[in-house]
This record gives C-alpha cells, structure tokens and sequence, in this order.
C-alpha cells in the first residue's frame, strides 16, 4: 500500500445497497464520536484500574468495568460489526490509521469502491453470537482501488476491532497457493478466539460478584451518568509514533515457468515428486524464489552470465515472461536452488532455513555479500516489540529486502517469503472516564490501561502479486498440528 486510501463512494453490499458511503460514515461517526472523542470496541486487555467508582448499590466497580458490562448487555448476544462499522475500519487503515470502526475521516476524497462484504471461511455473513457469547466470524471486505482490485480482513466482533491485513490488489481466493496465509488465518481465528474469551470471563466474574451494568436516571448527551457524575466513554489509543515506508521491491516472480524451466523433470532426476502442469518440471520453490527476488532487486553481480545492465532491467520488471531474460533467469534460479541444497518433498521443492544461511554464508566468504540474521526472532515483551518494529522500520529506510522463513521440521524444508515494506503505530491504550460542565461540555480523564504496538509488513509471497500486501506480525506462524504453532525461524536481511 503505497497511496493513502480513503473513501469516495460505496457499491451495493451483499446485505444491501448504501448511498454515498461519506453520508453512512457521518451518521455511524456521530454516534460512535460525536464531540467527546473517539470510543472504540475494547481490544482486550486485562490489566485492572484502581479507580473505583461507587455506584447506586454501593458496591465497588471501576468505571471501565461498567463499561464492559453495558457493552455486553446491550449487544444482547450480538457483537457483530455492522456493515458500516467494517468498512469504517479497513478504511481507518487504509487512511494511515490502525484501524478502527471510528478512525475515519468522512469529509475524505480520494478513491475507493467497496464492492461487498463476505465472512472468511464461508460462514454466514450475519452470523452473532449465541448466549454463550461466541466470537463472530473474520469479515472479508473487497474494494477497488488505485491498484486494481484488492481486499482486507478485519475482525467482525466488536469486542476486538483489528486491520488483520490490507491487499490492494488480490483475490481471497490467492491463499489457496499460499500455503503460510492459511496458517495466517487459522492464527487470525484464534487471536479472536482467545482475546473474546478472556473478555466473556471477565464479564462472567463481575456476575458472579454479583455486579451488573449500572444505569441511572441522571442522563446527559453523553450517555448515563454513574452515582457520583463520572462515566465511562471506553478507550482512546494515544498514538505516539507512526510510520510506513516501503524499498519498492518491483519483481512479482512465481515458481512455476518461464522460472523453473531449467529445473528438473521426473525423468532427469527421480527424486523429483511435484511437478508443474505447464513444463513438467519440479517448481522452483519458495525459499529460493525469496531470496532469488531480494537478489535482483540488490543486483549482486556475482553471476557471470548476468551482466550490471541486464540486472538493472530485470529488476525493474514485474515479469520476465516473453522477455529475453526468460533463460536466464531460468538459470539462475536452478544455479541458486542447487546452491541452497534443494529436496524434491510432496509438496513442491524445499529448502531449510539452515542450508539458507549457509549458503548467504559461502557467497559473503567468496564474494563479501553482506547480510544479518535474526534467529527465532520474538515478538512478546514491549523491547521485543520495539526491537522488530525498529529492525523492520531500518531495513525499509535502507531499502534492504528481508527474507523471512518459518521451518517445518517433518519435510526438512521452510516456508519463506520478502519483507518488502512495513507500516506501524505505537502509543498508548488508554481507559477515558468523564464528567460532565456546567456548560454541557466533558471533561476527560486517561487512565492508561498499557501501552499497544500494531506492526504490519508487506508481504511478496512469490506468487506473481497474488494476495501481497501488508499483514499482522503477530499472526505470521505455522500451524504444526491442531494445537501448537511454530512462530517465525529466521529473519534474513540482504544489505
């Protein structure tokens, strides 16, 4: 995402057909704002506030606990995102914000065209949850953009509003070649999952403390007033930092032909087990086609049948097809699969992020290529945080490729994938509780409630184009079996 994207108009939606989508937006927003500032969905977190505030049976609940119960007795079983809520909130990101159902500007101009609303994984669209409080399902929201068209996926609950990715030009339909972005939304579905649980124990705690939402008969414009003025006007992220930047990575290669066509075929070399239909050849698998891309796009003249000039013009292609270059690229790509000690598996052709390093390792020895390796990099504690969001930011600004891999161990081969790109946002999540003016005006209070940090990376997958984009950090892992999940191996940067 290289354009800020706002908002023109609205297409009809599946669930029905919207005027100008700046009208929609201006009548959610004031509501969901008005004057008082923005209130967003709770995304969840646990530490508690010692503000108590007493309310009319004396008991003792903090103004955020209030809010969370009325949240749950008002929704009623429901916690959908209404239609208008989840294109505001891939609109709020696209716009250069996190991601929000209240972030967006509606007075904004620039193009985009929602084109409809579907959930992931096929459930039905308006599916809520039960007495039981189940998650809503992930929404897919399509659109047309500057780029073509494009989609993005956010949460659909409202009890933890989330940008999981945002791809400008794609179709859902691409994850069905991309074998780490199924592991990415079976990952998305259990963020949700885990985050709505933790938020349905809460509110069944505080029941059974006997405590329920809290009304009362005092009311102002703003909402109902707790016994002694103060309310709860949910939470405000506070952002202290931002950023996105982007090394302009322009090769959308694959692993099927013209690029594989000097890979072996069944009758060359009999370990060879999955073939492309076009060439019935092995494909050329994505580690190499990874590193093969972030190779390019640093032109590293230690080829000898690929000159300067001729890098810099396939660098500066998406495609090689039907070009002079079909051959060698071709060649190169067998050369660096050989290199990086490739093994025919079932599914395609795999390279381990070991055999990966080693071979950076021969080139750097022999020809002084630079690179720098994370290994099991982590993502939980706040330094943790900072440190990625930094790592990332730096390689963005320096215009240096990262190739990231994620082993899995029973098939001696990785997962891999180009970081070409980041966006991020640091501040503060904070409680804001209010009182009212004489004049009728509010005054806020911010009890923090700790600090948050959103980290996207744009993805190549090596899939011509097919669903790149920028995707949540937190959510890039492989699913190993039904329960446990394998985080990121290796993050590799080619300098």
């Amino acid at each position: 995402m290289k354009t800020r994207l706002t908002v023109r108009r609205c297409t009809a939606l599946k669930t029905g057909t919207y005027t100008l989508l700046t009208v929609a937006l201006c009548s959610l927003l004031s509501c969901a704002k008005s004057e008082i500032g923005e209130t967003v969905a709770p995304d969840i977190n646990i530490s508690r506030l010692s503000n108590a505030v007493a309310v009319d049976d004396n008991s003792e609940t903090t103004a955020w606990e209030n809010y969370i119960l009325r949240l749950d007795a008002e929704a009623k079983g429901n916690y959908r995102l209404t239609d208008e809520e989840a294109v505001s909130t891939v609109l709020s990101f696209a716009s250069g914000g996190v991601g929000s159902s209240s972030g967006i500007q509606p007075f904004s101009t620039a193009g985009i065209d929602i084109k409809g609303i579907a959930p992931l994984r096929n459930r039905p669209v308006m599916l809520a949850a039960k007495d039981d409080r189940s998650p809503v399902t992930p929404l897919v929201v399509e659109f047309d953009g500057p780029e073509g068209e494009g989609f993005a996926v956010c949460s659909g609950d409202k009890r933890y509003e989330k940008v999981f990715c945002y791809v400008p030009k794609g179709d859902i339909a691409d994850t069905a070649n991309i074998e780490m972005l199924k592991h990415f939304y079976r990952s998305v579905e259990c963020s949700i999952n885990d985050s709505i649980a933790r938020f349905n124990a809460q509110i069944d705690s505080l029941h059974a403390l006997g405590r329920s939402a809290t009304y009362s008969t005092s009311t102002c414009k703003h909402g109902s007033i707790l016994y002694n003025g103060m309310f709860c006007m949910g939470e405000e992220y506070i952002e202290h930092s931002k950023g996105e930047d982007y090394i302009g990575l322009k090769p959308k290669w694959h692993q099927d032909a013209p690029y594989n066509n000097r890979m072996p075929s069944k009758a060359e070399d009999t370990t060879v087990v999955y073939v492309s239909e076009i060439n019935g050849r092995a494909v050329a698998g994505c580690v190499t086609i990874a590193l093969g891309q972030s190779m390019a796009f640093k032109k590293y003249n230690i080829f000898p049948y690929i000159t300067p000039a001729m890098w810099n013009d396939i660098s500066n292609r998406a495609d090689i097809t039907g070009t002079v270059y079909e051959d060698v690229v071709a060649r190169f790509i067998d050369e660096l699969s050989i290199g990086l000690h490739r093994v025919f598996v079932p599914a395609g052709t795999g390279v381990s992020t070991s055999n990966l390093h080693d071979y950076l390792t021969s080139i750097k020895n022999t020809h002084g290529i630079n690179f720098e390796y994370q290994k099991n990099p982590k993502y939980s504690s706040e330094q943790e945080k900072d440190f990625l969001t930094d790592y990332f930011a730096d390689a963005a600004k320096k215009k240096d490729p990262i190739v990231i891999t994620a082993d899995i161990k029973e098939i001696r081969s990785a997962h891999a994938f180009v970081a070409d790109g980041m966006k991020y946002s640091k501040g503060e999540l904070n409680e804001i509780i209010g009182t009212e003016t004489p004049d009728g005006g509010v005054n806020k209070m911010h009890k923090p409630l700790g600090f948050k940090h959103y980290l996207w990376i744009n993805c190549n997958w090596g899939w011509a184009d097919g669903s790149d984009g920028l995707y949540d950090y937190s959510n890039l892992r492989i699913n190993k079996d039904n329960f446990t999940f394998t985080p990121i191996t290796s993050i590799t940067r080619l300098k």
